[in-house]
């Protein structure tokens, strides 16, 4: 139905209304269709006026006759002002029916009296009172009035939520348990009223489908399967994976009907917003989910699409809400979205995600449970094919819990003697309840002293050993002429190769910001390696910082990382840092994600999956009860070196200057050499290693400057040839 023939229907009826109700109040009982024209008519409806009112009282539901003009002027209204139909139907139907019961009810005294013909029916009209006489007939006058009573609360518990249980059960219960026990019964009935309103709601959501055809939309909900209560984990020698037991349990309390609710109003909203800006657009698809819902927005024809796009702050105040990220348009169709906050968002458990039959089928030791989509839909990516992973957000944005949920969904699908995590926190903060994992998961690194590494020098060191294990797996697999780690394993298994077992190692980097402030160059370098080479041998990175700036996510790491997690940030530059594209800056925080993939380099929005720390806590508790498996440690390349730090098999060239610094400045400090020579952390700290095994030097002692044993007779002795001990 066309919008101009709507508003000329409304009219019409609202008219009509009108004149019936003018002609009933007027209304002559005196005044028939065959009345003389010669006789004055006191309808103020004239003739036609007479007619309408004898008809509608005399043979209709009488004086109820009124509700007819009410509703006709009610039914013009609704479609004049375009509004649900689906609403109005239904209490038009409740109110006819009130108007039936009425009418019999007027009818019954003239029946019981035996009062024949019209004379009878005179207040009720012919149908309320042939339909009395009916129920008289067969009920008595008893059992009409009673049928009467049970239609009419029938009729008004229908259409509205209001108990007529309650009220009078809490009298009975005050009077008969006092006032104690009527406290507890009022929790009770409120928590029933609460259910029932709910009910309700959800009955008055599903009429208000059929909305007008501006705003009818069709609502995709993502279904998954219910969260099974006992999941049998599976063992392997004698180990145990973690439980979903072990993990909290959803909340189920969220109440959908207010969501659907804001659908409604928040669509008829966007348009008229839209109009306002002269911006013609259709709401045609909805896609709610458990933090925002989508509006999809159908530009009308010669609309640019960033016209809408410019809109995003305007909405947001219009609409009242926190902040409005807007698509224009969604990739592979006509359509803008708008993405929506919604005003009560529900928490995404990381119990729902690992019981999902997503999660479970997967067969990757990878798999990892991230969250769900703005749909509801559950999502799980293989970190496998990734093959890395770049995380960066300001801070509380939700970085630290997707570590864990990273972790901990890889600690439910692997054996220890399948992935090995090596963990680097320069916060100590975030990760140091890992360390519960050495001699499961935990893999270890010669040289360095700590089992989640916290200091600059042992985290150069760890990565430095993993690129010598990357260089060592890929002979490994050049000798057993296969392509990747898999089929390595999968020969080793088979008999087919004898060789060793090749776990995952997983790097973890909470903080890359620190690292790099500290020794850019030599942090990068074997950063980029591994990035590069290291995905077929099955060593993969995942890399966090809260500073997305480029001196910290440069142009090569960033290269290399094709999947990235961008949670929220302070400004669209951070965000294109991060995912080359705005959005990363209207996120909500508290775990709202962009993640571009290999697969899929448009950023796609996801909810992380919430994992507290007590859960954590219970998981590694569970491991650490479970059989030790072999222990595995990396060999670090300086070891293998006699004198020398990593490949080289001379001293640096800059080691006579480091030697002339540190014995005039008898101070045996990394950073004077930074300063002085103009070198990085690593550099300088490999020639201070080169100074101890030198004898220039004592062993490092804390944080403090080493001590120095050589004095500048030392230097000059050295010059003139006479002391040759460092040859």
């Amino acid at each position: 139905m066309g919008r101009k023939r709507q508003e000329i229907i409304g009219i019409l009826l609202i008219a009509v209304g009108i004149f019936v109700l003018l002609s009933l109040i007027s209304y002559d009982p005196l005044e028939e269709p065959t009345i003389s024209r010669h006789i004055s008519i006191h309808n103020w409806m004239g003739i036609a006026g007479v007619y309408v009112s004898y008809y509608l009282v005399k043979f209709t539901v009488g004086v109820a006759s009124y509700v007819v003009p009410v509703l006709l002027i009610l039914w013009g209204w609704w479609i004049f002002a375009n509004r649900n139909f689906r609403v109005l139907l239904r209490f038009s139907l409740y109110v006819l029916v009130l108007a039936l019961a009425a009418s019999v009810a007027l009818s019954l005294p003239s029946v019981k009296n035996g009062v024949k013909g019209m004379v009878g029916f005179r207040y009720s009209g012919l149908v309320g009172g042939m339909v009395c006489r009916f129920l008289y007939d067969f009920l008595g006058f008893a059992g009409t009035i009673i049928f009467l009573v049970i239609v009419v609360l029938i009729d008004v518990r229908g259409y509205f939520s209001w108990s007529f249980y309650s009220p009078l059960d809490r009298l009975i219960f005050k009077k008969k348990f006092g006032k104690k026990k009527e406290a507890k019964r009022r929790k009770e009935l409120a928590l029933k009223e609460k259910k029932e309103e709910t009910d309700f709601q959800e009955e008055r959501i599903r009429e208000l489908g059929g909305e007008q055809e501006e705003v009818i939309v069709p609502i995709r909900v993502q279904r998954e399967s219910r969260i099974a209560k006992s999941i049998p984990a599976k063992e392997k020698k004698g180990y145990k994976l973690p439980s979903v037991n072990l993990l909290n349990e959803p909340d189920e309390n969220v109440v959908r009907t207010v969501a659907e609710e804001e659908i409604l109003e928040n669509s008829r909203v966007l348009e008229k917003a839209l109009e306002t800006f002269g911006v013609s657009g259709k709401v045609v698809s909805v896609s709610p989910g458990p933090i925002i819902t989508r509006y999809e927005v159908e530009p009308a024809s010669g609309v640019r699409v960033s016209r809408i796009a410019s809109l995003s702050d305007d909405l947001a105040r219009i609409l009242k809400a926190k902040r409005i990220r807007i698509v224009a348009p969604i990739p592979g169709t006509s359509v803008v979205g708008i993405e929506i906050p919604n005003k009560k968002p529900a928490l995404v458990y990381f119990k729902e995600i690992v019981s999902s039959d997503k999660f479970r089928r997967a067969k990757s030791k990878l798999t990892i449970a991230l969250g769900k989509t703005i749909s509801g839909e559950v999502c799980v990516f293989d970190l496998a094919t990734m093959p890395h992973l770049l995380i960066a957000g300001a801070t509380g944005s939700g970085k630290s819990v997707c570590i864990n949920t990273i972790i901990a969904s890889i600690l439910y699908k692997a054996y220890p003697d399948e992935v090995k995590f090596l963990l680097v926190d320069p916060k100590k903060l975030e990760l140091s309840l890992y360390k519960a994992l050495k001699g499961y998961h935990l893999i270890t690194c010669e040289g360095v002293d700590e089992e989640v590494i916290t200091r600059a020098d042992n985290a150069l060191i760890a990565l430095r050993a993993v690129e010598a294990e990357m260089e060592r797996r890929y002979e490994i697999l050049a000798n057993a002429v296969v392509r990747n780690i898999d089929e390595y394993n999968a020969k080793v298994k088979a008999g087919q190769f004898d060789g060793e077992f090749l776990p995952y190692i997983v790097v973890v980097i909470d903080e890359l910001a620190d690292l790099m402030m500290i020794s850019s160059k030599e942090v990068e370098e074997p950063i980029t390696r591994l990035a590069q080479m290291s995905r077929a041998v099955g060593i993969h990175l995942v890399i966090a910082t809260q500073r997305p700036s480029v001196d910290v996510i440069t142009g090569l790491i960033k290269a290399n990382f094709p999947s990235r997690i961008a949670f929220q940030v302070a400004s669209k530059i951070d965000s294109r840092t991060i995912i080359d594209t705005n959005g990363a800056e209207k996120l909500l925080g508290r775990g709202d994600m962009l993640i571009v993939t290999s697969t899929n380099p448009e950023p796609q929005r996801l909810h992380n999956a919430f994992i507290s720390l007590d859960e954590v806590e219970r998981i590694l508790a569970h491991i650490i009860e479970q059989p030790k498996p072999e222990e595995m440690e990396l060999t670090s390349p300086e070891a293998e070196g006699a004198d020398e730090f990593l490949y080289d098999e001379e001293r640096d060239p800059l080691f006579n200057k480091a030697l002339k610094l540190v014995v005039t400045y008898q101070q045996g400090s990394i950073s004077l050499l930074q300063r002085r020579l103009k070198i990085g952390f690593a550099r300088a700290a490999r020639i201070m290693d080169q100074l101890e095994k030198a004898g220039i030097v004592g062993p490092a002692i804390g944080s403090k400057p080493r001590e120095v044993l050589v004095d500048e007779e030392f230097l000059k002795e050295l010059e003139s040839g006479e002391n040759n001990d460092l040859e």
